[in-house]
């Protein structure tokens, strides 16, 4: 039952509390408008209190029947102050920045939309969401702003795979004065390291200290403590933050932990939501703790969910399991993000010329569609039968489909010519059609076929483009095809690398190291650890074959249409027709922010039809 709103005639004060919340106190009984506020929680004593952040800038006339609210004098204050650095932020990002003296004592000086995000981010108080376009220059950016908050110590949480990237912007960017040191190695010798830190911060005026996210989990108690240590009233860095976008996960709640009595803190990404609005939660929470009331609060406003049925442990029982099938209330939610975020795409503040797209149709040779369609029909009698029992509808990314989509993805590895994972009793149903398959060293259960056509058009385009002195970089989201590539290709004579994420951290940085430096003409690399590395030597740049997530597409594709880029950048994606790639290239072909969505409501129905 709706409880009554209250009616009083004298005004009830909005209060600053000494903690950093506004405060309603209108006694024990509750006010549903106002627990409707995003931030705004009851506690037991009847006093409703709310995260500054949100309130201040989305409700700053608040007006309830029959309840007259009123801004105390200090309240007041508070909240034109916070109202006014966030317009102070936003002027920042639409003018040319002011002259940044004291950054010209740095290594070089940043381009406008940099000094840009360098200002707005002193009125953001140096907690930012800095989610630029990728090729903008965050790096840079992010370190300036670490310049500006007067940090002298920098703590710097990022992949694996750029570390080392991270100690040489530092050094170009701020200067070869500042000492870095890259936890990297050996147990012992990482251990080392950090036991030297304490003592290296206090004899060098400036020092950076730089981990990657899954090597947090490794660290004793007296290891947390130094770092944290490092970090109070100084600066925290995290680079590619959709990493921490689950705050139940370990890494999640060390970086909170390490970061806690941090001065200054930026969040970097250019694709901060990986696959719903629900990546944000963390990610905001790190920043500003408090901004909603829980992860519950946030679903509810921001995600449409839908409870499904799956069998249970014993026969006959069922157990309901809730998904996320779609997001609501976007404004609302990017007005809030917007109070912290710092978002610019190429296009807005760079000459960048656009990407060219092609996509070569393709056919599967007779040999390798054979194979194909041994493995549609297989895959079409898994998807009848969960249809049958769970309806036309049903959703690819549903629990019960998994065994359905196994057998497409292997439809899909067949299109680009290799398959992987083959279960005994299907190798005996086609073993005869695999006859003109090629094992691939060091990798059992895997086999390639070499003369597909997709694979043929690979060998043949990255060929034809090194007569042209044009240096190539090849994505796949599989990485089977890879190997063999690489070992075929070195055999012809060719100079190429895989980077997998198979590597160590110093393998992959002097990877991307040697195709910069021309010291290697082919770069294969896997799709999804395509983070926080440039490859702007390079203007061809082929998806062999993508990941399900645009956002991952598009972060590969962006290792060379970046800033320091002279020239066009032509992304080829060869389409298998009459294949499964065809419906992804259909899904994926969406606008960004419409293909996640695309993907997930795709129906098992719709995948055995593209098959």
């Amino acid at each position: 039952m709706r409880q009554a709103r209250i009616h009083m005639t004298e005004g009830i004060p909005i209060t600053w509390t000494a903690d950093g919340s506004f405060a309603i106190n209108v006694g024990r009984k509750a006010v549903p408008e106002i627990s409707a506020w995003p931030g705004w929680r009851r506690m037991p004593s009847g006093v409703y209190v709310g995260s500054p952040y949100v309130t201040t800038v989305m409700f700053m006339d608040i007006r309830l029947p029959g309840l007259n609210l009123h801004w105390t004098q200090e309240a007041a204050e508070q909240r034109d102050r916070m109202l006014k650095s966030a317009k102070l932020a936003k002027h920042e990002l639409e003018h040319d920045p002011d002259a940044l003296q004291h950054l010209e004592h740095t290594a070089r000086a940043p381009r406008k939309h940099q000094a840009q995000a360098t200002q707005a981010m002193l009125h953001h108080g140096w907690r930012t969401l800095l989610a630029d376009d990728m090729g903008l220059g965050k790096t840079a950016t992010a370190l300036w702003s670490a310049f500006d908050s007067r940090a002298r110590r920098l703590f710097i949480v990022c992949p694996v795979g750029v570390k080392f990237n991270w100690q040489r912007e530092i050094h170009s960017t701020l200067g070869d004065d500042w000492v870095v040191s890259v936890i990297a190695g050996t147990a012992k010798q990482r251990a080392t390291k950090l036991a030297e830190l304490p003592a290296m911060a206090e004899q060098n005026r400036h020092t950076a200290v730089i981990i990657n996210y899954d090597l947090l989990r490794y660290l004793n108690d007296q290891q947390r403590r130094v770092l944290e240590a490092f970090a109070a009233e100084q600066a925290t860095l995290c680079d590619e933050c959709h990493y921490l976008k689950n705050e139940k996960a370990q890494r999640s709640k060390l970086v909170k932990e390490l970061s806690a009595r941090s001065r200054a803190m930026i969040l970097m990404s250019g694709t901060p939501i990986r696959d719903t609005s629900d990546d944000l939660y963390a990610q905001i929470e790190l920043l500003r703790p408090g901004t909603w009331r829980s992860r519950t609060d946030f679903e509810q406003r921001y995600i449409v969910k839908r409870t499904i049925e799956l069998p249970g442990r014993h026969p006959g029982t069922v157990r309901k399991q809730e998904i996320i099938v779609g997001t609501k209330n976007n404004d609302q939610l990017n007005a809030i993000v917007n109070t912290l975020q710092i978002r610019r795409l190429k296009g807005e503040v760079t000459d960048l010329p656009p990407k060219i797209y092609t996509k070569p149709d393709l056919d599967l040779d007779e040999n390798t569609r054979k194979l194909y369609n041994a493995m549609k029909d297989f895959a079409r009698v898994e998807m009848a039968a969960i249809i049958e029992e769970e309806g036309e509808d049903l959703s690819v990314f549903h629990p019960r489909a998994r065994s359905s989509i196994e057998a497409s993805m292997r439809c899909e590895q067949i299109a680009q010519g290799f398959l992987g994972g083959i279960p005994d009793f299907l190798i005996e149903k086609i073993g005869p059609l695999l006859k003109h398959a090629e094992k691939i060293p060091g990798r059992p259960r895997e086999l390639v076929f070499p003369n597909s056509s997709k694979l043929r058009w690979l060998i043949e385009t990255i060929e034809s483009l090194l007569k042209q002195k044009c240096p190539v970089l090849v994505g796949s989201r599989f990485n089977a095809p890879m190997f063999w590539l690489e070992d075929h290709l070195k055999l012809k004579g060719i100079n190429v690398r895989f980077m997998h994420g198979g590597l160590t951290d110093k393998q992959k940085d002097e990877a991307v190291t040697d195709f910069q430096e021309s010291r290697i003409d082919v770069l294969l690399c896997q799709v999804s650890i395509a983070e926080g590395w440039n490859a702007t030597r390079c203007q061809d740049v082929i998806l062999y074959g993508r990941d399900w997530s645009p956002a991952i597409n598009a972060q590969f594709e962006d290792r060379a249409h970046r800033m320091g880029q002279l020239g066009t950048v032509n992304v080829q994606i060869p389409v298998v027709r009459k294949s499964v790639e065809e419906l992804v290239d259909r899904k994926l072909s969406a606008k960004d922010a419409d293909a996640q969505q695309s993907l997930r409501n795709t129906s098992l129905a719709e995948l055995m039809e593209s098959l």
